[in-house]
C-alpha cells in the first residue's frame, strides 16, 4: 500500500498533491517532500506513516536543497524518534549514516550494484567522491578487487567510512582518505598508483575533476564519470568533456540512473583511457 493510499482519508485530493510524488527511505527513515500549505498537519502525517510501516521508526522531510562540496540536503524530523542516524542496508551491505551530516542515495542502489558486478579481480579502484563509502565498500564486500582507495573531503561521511569499512569488514580492501580529490589524486600519482577503475561520483561539478582522474589513469583505466544534465542535450554536454581531455578515451555505454527535477537527470558515461595523460 502507498502513503498516498494511506493518507486519502486524512488529506483532500489538492494536499496529497502536495506531498509530493516520491519518498526516500534511509534504514527506518522515511523522508517526505512536502509543501508548506499542509505543514499542520505534518505530525499527523508522520504518526499515520508509523503506523503502517513497522520497519519505519523516524519520518522526515527535506528542507531546501543539496548544498556545498560536502552534498549535505538538511531534514527536519516530524515524527517518531529525534535521530537522524540509522543504519540502512543494501546489496549484502551495511551503512551507518547520518542523513543530515552525510550524502546518501539509497535511489543509486541498482546503479551501485552495476557498477560492483563490472570490477574484475585484482583491480586497482580508486572512488574519489566515496561519501560513506556506499560504492567503495560494495565493491570490496561482492567482488574480488584488489586495492580500493575511498576519498572524502566531509569529516563526518570520513568516519562514517571507517565505521563502515569495519561493518562489512573490508578492511583489508579498502584505504579511506580524507581529502580533496584534487590533491590526493597528486598524492596517490606520486606513490605510482595506476587505477584500473575510477568512480566519479559528483554529479554537481566532477566535470572539474577530469584532468585529476587522469593523474591516476593508464591504458585501458575504466572511468564511471556522474554527472547531472538537462534532457535538452542530455550527454552531449558530457562528451564534450571528456573528448577535450589530452588523452584519448573511449565511450563504452552512457545511462540515466534517477531524476533530480523535471527534465535533469543523474547520468553516468563509462570510458576507457586509451593512452596515458
Amino acid at each position: 500500500m502507498n502513503i498516498k493510499t494511506i493518507l486519502k482519508d486524512m488529506l483532500n485530493d489538492k494536499e496529497l498533491s502536495e506531498l509530493g510524488r516520491s519518498f526516500d527511505t534511509v534504514g527506518e527513515i522515511m523522508i517526505l517532500s512536502t509543501q508548506k500549505s499542509i505543514s499542520k498537519k505534518e505530525k499527523k502525517i508522520g504518526e499515520v506513516i508509523l503506523g503502517h510501516y513497522k520497519n519505519i521508526k523516524v519520518v522526515a522531510k527535506w528542507k531546501g536543497k543539496t548544498k556545498g562540496k560536502t552534498r549535505i540536503r538538511k531534514v527536519e524530523v516530524i515524527s517518531g524518534d529525534k535521530r537522524t542516524e540509522t543504519i540502512h542496508k543494501e546489496n549484502n551491505c551495511r551503512f551507518k549514516l547520518d542523513i543530515n551530516k552525510t550524502y546518501f542515495s539509497p535511489r543509486l542502489v541498482s546503479e551501485r550494484e552495476r557498477i560492483y558486478k563490472k570490477v574484475k579481480k585484482g583491480e586497482i579502484i580508486v572512488d574519489m567522491f566515496a561519501g560513506v563509502g556506499a560504492f567503495s565498500v560494495e565493491c570490496a564486500k561482492n567482488s574480488n578487487p584488489k586495492l580500493i582507495y575511498s576519498v572524502d573531503i566531509n569529516r563526518s561521511a570520513f568516519k562514517y567510512l571507517k565505521e563502515n569499512i569495519k561493518i562489512n569488514k573490508v578492511e583489508d580492501k579498502v584505504i579511506p582518505i580524507l581529502g580533496n580529490a584534487k590533491k590526493i589524486t597528486s598524492e596517490l600519482r606520486k606513490k605510482g598508483v595506476k587505477a584500473d577503475r575510477i568512480i566519479m561520483n559528483l554529479p554537481e561539478s566532477s566535470e572539474n575533476f577530469l584532468k585529476d582522474a587522469l593523474k591516476i589513469s593508464k591504458n585501458g583505466t575504466m572511468i564511471h564519470f556522474y554527472h547531472f544534465l538537462d534532457s535538452s542535450d542530455m550527454y552531449s554536454k558530457a562528451e564534450n568533456w571528456i573528448k577535450s581531455l589530452k588523452a584519448k578515451a573511449k565511450i563504452i555505454s552512457k545511462k540515466t540512473c534517477g531524476q533530480r527535477k523535471p527534465y535533469e537527470y543523474r547520468t553516468c558515461i563509462d570510458f576507457k583511457v586509451e593512452s596515458d595523460d
